[in-house]
């Protein structure tokens, strides 16, 4: 293990949540949500690089903010509607948003079960 708890390899779980990470800016960039939609895809992307060079615990916490806010995004904007807050594709947009979150979302416990990373 290196400085910040970050395994010396290449690690398997940290790299697959970093694969999760640019598909979720992938997802933003493909939204018609201007200048916030764009914020979000750079902190996924911001999040995706972290994880892939330096997968620390700053790198896992941020990737955890990150997927329960993608997870619960879809909720919240749905019950707030006097925002004028929409997405594009309607229930596909929320249920890949979802199924990216519950990935990312599992791949952080399964890294915090372990207590390490899976390294290659």
């Amino acid at each position: 293990m290196s400085a910040g708890g970050a395994a010396a390899g290449p690690c398997l779980l940290a790299r697959t949540a970093a694969v999760v990470a640019v598909a979720c800016a992938v997802l933003h960039a493909g939204t018609a949500g201007g200048a916030a939609a764009l914020a979000v895809g750079l902190a996924c992307l911001t999040c995706a690089v972290h994880l892939w060079r330096r997968p620390g615990p700053v790198a896992w916490g941020t990737h955890v903010v990150l997927a329960v806010g993608m997870a619960a995004h879809p909720f919240v904007a749905a019950a707030l509607p006097a925002t004028g807050h929409v997405h594009g594709g309607g229930t596909s947009w929320a249920t890949a948003a979802s199924l990216l979150a519950g990935a990312g979302l599992l791949l952080a416990a399964w890294r915090w079960w372990l207590r390490r990373d899976l390294v290659v």
